[in-house]
């Protein structure tokens, strides 16, 4: 049986010979709603924006199960201002290094392991930052769409389409409702022969 809190401490001492690293405190955990049992640390690096060094701190956890599963790689609170909303970070400040549906750790190279976690947080902002990965917006538009943001409160959203068809990719608009009968807060339109009746009709009502 492999001792998990011996193991991360042993790979702890090689991981600070190539990175700024601390291990996080109870207190330190606390504020970061890390639970107290897992062991985490704090990473302080940099990632090159194209010509430009910008720091960032990642925290990374490691559950008990550690090197069989992943650890988990969030940004800091700071850092997170200056890359949320970007493709693999999520609004828990959660960056999505590795699917363990489709991947595995190789449990021989548990240091390799956290090495190649956060060389894939780097990569994951630094395309982000220089959009470089913009295709993949598409690929996660349904975890987009379903996350929550900024602590705001989730509630339905009614929209009503009075888009068929976007043959040419024309500039969408939107109609927010302040005050309406019916139960559509928006309209989505292409400001064509379709929309400007119904824009007229809510006009004059």
């Amino acid at each position: 049986m492999i001792d998990n809190n011996k193991l991360v401490h042993e790979i702890f001492d090689e991981f600070s010979k190539i990175e700024r690293v601390r291990i996080l405190s109870d207190s330190d955990k606390k504020k970061l709603n890390i639970p107290i049992a897992i062991v985490a640390w704090e990473i302080e690096t940099e990632i090159d924006l194209g010509g430009t060094c910008c720091e960032f701190t990642f925290h990374i956890s490691f559950k008990s199960s550690f090197p069989l599963d992943f650890p988990k790689i969030y940004l800091s609170p700071l850092s997170y201002e200056k890359a949320k909303y970007l493709p693999h970070i999520d609004s828990n400040r959660f960056v999505c290094t590795f699917d363990p549906e489709i991947c595995s750790t190789n449990i021989s190279e548990p240091l390799g392991i956290v090495i190649e976690c956060l060389k894939r947080a780097k990569k994951i902002i630094q395309q982000g930052i220089l959009n470089t990965n913009q295709n993949e917006y598409d690929e996660e538009f349904i975890a987009y769409w379903e996350d929550k943001y900024d602590s705001a409160e989730k509630k339905p959203i009614i929209i009503l389409s009075l888009i068929d068809k976007n043959t040419d990719n024309s500039p969408l608009k939107l109609i927010c409702l302040d005050k309406n009968p019916y139960l559509y807060e928006y309209i989505l339109h292409l400001d064509d022969d379709t929309a400007r009746p119904f824009k007229n009709f809510l006009t004059e009502n």
